[in-house]
């Protein structure tokens, strides 16, 4: 049975936020982090700054979604927010799982397959090592090999922002991966209607 929640949700009667401002949310926010990684670095060089690295970027999407409006400065800005699939704010631990998880764990751990099978489809397509009796060679002399190993890692780290966006353009929602896996949706925010006063 669709709940009245998910109706409304079917109905688009929910704005749903459209892919290119999550987009443009999502760069001023780099934006935003990166400022703030380059003045820790100036501030505390060495050892933290490496650190703070790491622990930055996912802290600062975890918190600001967290917080009353659910938006980061980039979502602030464009004017969008995220809820869940029933409409409510996402709770600390929810937000937690999409913002550090779904942002920072998940599309590494999906690059890093695609990057092994570039690496070993280049090395074998273009080198002529592509019979099955030579898989264990094949691997073997793709791993060694440059030109292989570099297409790898360039294709495997265009995937991290690209996946997300793939799911985001075929989905009837806009929905990216760590939306569907955690149950959230990202919306328009309704700004306030004044009307005029009668008399």
């Amino acid at each position: 049975m669709v709940s009245d929640h998910q109706a409304r949700a079917d109905k688009h009667e929910l704005r749903i936020a459209r892919a290119w401002k999550r987009v443009a949310a999502f760069l001023i926010d780099v934006v935003v982090v990166g400022a703030a990684l380059a003045t820790l670095r100036w501030l505390v060089p060495g050892l933290f700054s490496a650190i703070a690295i790491v622990i930055v970027p996912p802290v600062y999407f975890w918190l600001a979604t967290s917080m009353k409006d659910g938006r980061t400065v980039g979502k602030l800005a464009v004017g969008i927010e995220v809820i869940t699939t029933i409409l409510d704010k996402p709770s600390l631990g929810r937000t937690f799982w999409r913002e550090v998880v779904g942002k920072f764990v998940l599309p590494p751990l999906i690059a890093f397959p695609i990057s092994i099978a570039t690496i070993i489809i280049d090395g074998s397509v273009f080198d002529g090592l592509a019979q099955p009796e030579m898989i264990e060679e094949c691997v073997d002399f793709c791993l060694s090999t440059p030109r292989a190993l570099y297409t790898g890692l360039y294709v495997g780290l265009a995937s991290i922002p690209l996946v997300p966006i793939v799911f985001m353009l075929v989905d009837r929602r806009n929905r990216s991966l760590h939306d569907i896996l955690f149950g959230t949706l990202v919306v328009r925010r309704h700004e306030p209607v004044f009307e005029m006063p009668k008399g």
